[in-house]
This record gives structure tokens, sequence and C-alpha cells, in this order.
């Protein structure tokens, strides 16, 4: 059986960087990361992201490129999702 590798991209981890965090940032940021994974991007089949709008089509379509798909998170499980206090 084959293991399946997904990766995660979402304001949560992206909110530990201090640079503005606008699309060209974010395109950049995914440049570096295939780059630094070079031969292991085939490892990956998805990126999970949220809906956040410093995902641009520019972002996907470097993922498309490598062969990774990005997963948008549904809207409401936003909703669902607790507070950064832990309560809902």
């Amino acid at each position: 059986m084959a293991t399946q590798h997904s990766m995660s991209a979402g304001q949560d981890a992206a909110s530990r960087f201090r640079a503005p965090q606008d699309g060209l940032w974010t395109v950049q940021q995914i440049r570096n990361l295939l780059m630094d994974l070079g031969d292991r991007t085939a490892q990956f089949r998805f990126l999970v992201r949220d809906r956040a709008g410093q995902f641009t089509a520019s972002f996907d379509a470097l993922l498309t490129d490598a062969g990774i798909a990005a997963v948008k998170i549904p809207p409401e499980a936003l909703a669902r999702t607790p507070s950064q206090s832990g309560s809902c």
C-alpha cells in the first residue's frame, strides 16, 4: 500500500512569519517550498488550504504544475473551528 502525503497551508502556518502576507509573498513561498522539496515533491498529492486572499490563482497554478492539487477547505468549516482562545 502506498503512503499518501499531504501538506497544509493556512492562516495559522502563515502567521508565524513577519513578512507581509500578500499574494506575491505567498507565491514566492510556494516556489521556495517546491524548490526545497526537489524530487520529494512527487510524494505529495494535495495541499489543503483556507480561502484567504493571499492564496491566488498563481499559487494554485504552481502547485498544479508540480502535480499537487490545492484543496480549499469549505467556508462553513471555518465557522465550526474553535477560536484561538480554545472556546467555540
